[in-house]
């Protein structure tokens, strides 16, 4: 019945995406290709929340208790019998660097005390025995030290397949990836549930981290509401534009943003080699008419396709170095800001890490001016594959409207509008992408737990 009841109330805490179906707009009849880049997802969307095999496995984590654990012949493993019957194995060098006595690990710090200059590899247990009614095994070392390792403890950390993969995913969630598909159901929350309700706000942030994309409702139209938020998830990080910023039409702007003018497709802060993970912007006011709508691209959908159909072309963009720069006056402050990388990054097992895709603060190129046209080249194939219509959500903002998006994923453009038909005032703020996992995981370990 737990299991049931944990299920329901994070589902219900977030309108959850049913249906995220691939662009087979892509795919010819003789060439089948995958839109999920290794790491990445495309299909069956909507189950954001820990499904019930992984809440199973946490619940089961908290009450596994051994049989038994033996010393394997002829290697250097311990082999642990769990009382289902299933078994996992523990190599001694690592059993010995983990043990979780207090003099070993520090109970309140959870930091490890024992140094390697005080390691032996050459370790091997002298005895191992189930403590506790199952619930400890207490190994003693050729050190001369009695190891204690908590059964949870040690099922939470076993090699088997299934529980690496449950704690890759606790580090970081698996993506699903989107096209124009997501605007009949855009994940949707409101700000005083993520205000009031854990539940409601442990599966926005998976929401968001899933999809990359999360509308939230019923904001006072009015500023500091992105502060009042982010005491409930993270920092506002700090940028050369201040901890907030107000994205108007400004009399002498700094920034493009800060015109009528429509803008491309793009991430922010390229120039910055910490690029802000998490961006939120904040609607106040809207012109009334035409214009000003937002613009969403899934760019790792539209980079795997690119990949895909021209892997050439996207090697390019992956290794040529792009200086982006951005210079200026904030504040009374004088500012030039410029990093170099590339327009795709990959992370090294090769999969889509972030895009940087910024035609108003890209610079200069490192190539010789012989291979500058089929950068270009490249580039436009990409900026064709991101702008397609199957691939873009438009949506204009509403007062009280908050869009959270993936700045390493999510490109945002904005469509023209007239000045003279109102004002148009967003108030925006960013978040590291390593304070938002956290808060995510302190979520999950107190709201799934018997």
């Amino acid at each position: 019945m737990f299991l049931q009841h944990l299920l329901s109330r994070a589902r219900h805490c977030i309108r959850l995406t049913p249906r995220l179906t691939p662009a087979s707009y892509w795919r010819s009849s003789t060439q089948h290709f995958s839109l999920c880049d290794r790491g990445h997802s495309t299909g069956g969307g909507g189950q954001v929340t820990k499904d019930k095999h992984q809440i199973r496995s946490c619940l089961q984590s908290s009450t596994v208790k051994i049989s038994g654990a033996i010393k394997l012949p002829a290697s250097s493993i311990v082999q642990v019998e769990w009382r289902d019957g299933e078994t996992d194995v523990y190599p001694y060098v690592w059993l010995r660097d983990h043990c979780q006595c207090p003099n070993c690990f520090h109970p309140t710090t959870k930091s490890r005390i024992l140094s390697l200059e005080d390691f032996q590899l050459s370790i091997s247990p002298t005895s191992i025995q189930v403590v506790e009614d199952g619930r400890r095994v207490e190994i003693g070392w050729s050190d001369g030290h009695l190891g204690s390792y908590p059964a949870s403890w040690l099922h939470q950390r076993a090699f088997n397949t299934h529980q690496l993969n449950l704690r890759a995913e606790t580090i970081r969630m698996k993506q699903k990836l989107w096209g124009c598909e997501l605007s009949e159901d855009l994940p949707r929350v409101s700000f005083p549930e993520l205000l009031e309700n854990d539940w409601a706000l442990l599966a926005f942030l998976q929401q968001l981290e899933v999809m990359g994309l999360v509308l939230i409702s019923q904001t006072p139209a009015q500023t500091k509401q992105c502060h009042l938020l982010s005491q409930r998830v993270a920092y506002c990080s700090r940028t050369y534009y201040g901890e907030t910023f107000k994205v108007h039409n400004k009399t002498d702007p700094n920034n493009l943003a800060y015109t009528q003018y429509s803008l491309g497709l793009h991430t922010d802060l390229p120039c910055l080699s910490y690029k802000p993970g998490v961006q939120l912007l904040h609607c106040i006011s809207q012109i009334e008419g035409d214009g000003g709508d937002n613009l969403f691209v899934d760019s790792f959908q539209a980079a795997a396709i690119f990949r895909s159909l021209h892997p050439d072309r996207f090697n390019l963009l992956v290794k040529t170095p792009v200086v982006f720069s951005d210079t200026g006056v904030e504040d009374g402050q004088k500012f030039h800001i410029a990093n170099q990388t590339s327009v795709i990054c990959l992370d090294e097992a090769g999969n889509i890490a972030t895009v940087n895709m910024n035609n108003i603060c890209r610079d200069f190129i490192n190539l010789a001016p012989a291979d500058v046209f089929g950068w270009y080249e490249a580039l436009y194939v990409f900026s064709n594959i991101l702008n397609h219509p199957q691939n873009v959500i438009s949506y204009k903002l509403k007062p009280g409207d908050i869009i959270v998006l993936d700045n390493m994923r999510v490109l945002h453009g904005r469509k023209g509008f007239n000045s003279t038909s109102g004002e148009r005032l967003l108030e925006g703020c960013y978040w590291d992408w390593d304070m938002v996992r956290s808060r995510r995981r302190v979520l999950q370990a107190n709201l799934v737990t018997p």
